[in-house]
């Protein structure tokens, strides 16, 4: 039998959890596969990695990712359904609905809050959450700042 874990970026020192569980499995005659959508930051590793033996398979780098999408679609086997049905059903308008469904534990404070978010976060986190507001039922502005960021 094979089994998959899928990181973000792998190995990260904090992740003894899972190494361990990783290794109790190869012991136990398990097959693993690895991979990584970005390689760990520095070279520090816990001493007991080194006796994993699935080998850890990483995503290209971004700029090659690009290239690959750009030829994929100038030679028209881009998944343009594929992609648009996981955008529906994942990107940005879903998240913002999804969150505008959830109800606010006390939706006084909610603008107050959101416009604390909007000063912290980046220009995508700020879209986000502008989409979200908007879908929010009952939603006031708190002050003419919170007006003019939205």
């Amino acid at each position: 039998m094979r089994l998959g874990y899928l990181y973000s970026r792998y190995p990260v020192i904090s992740q003894t959890f899972c190494d361990a569980e990783m290794l109790a499995l190869e012991r136990q005659g398990m097959n693993l596969v690895i991979g990584s959508v970005y390689p760990p930051l520095t070279s520090l590793r816990h001493e007991y990695i080194g006796r994993l033996r699935a080998p850890i398979h990483y995503a290209p780098p971004q700029e090659i990712l690009k290239i690959l999408e750009r030829n994929a679609k100038t030679d028209g086997k881009w998944p343009r359904d594929l992609v648009e049905q996981h955008d529906a059903k994942y990107g940005l308008a879903a998240k913002a609905a999804q969150r505008a469904r959830t109800p606010c534990t006390s939706p006084s404070s909610f603008p107050a809050t959101a416009w604390i978010m909007c000063m912290c976060i980046s220009q995508t986190g700020q879209r986000i959450l502008r989409s979200s507001l908007r879908r929010f039922q009952g939603f006031h502005s708190a002050s003419r700042r919170m007006g003019r960021i939205l």
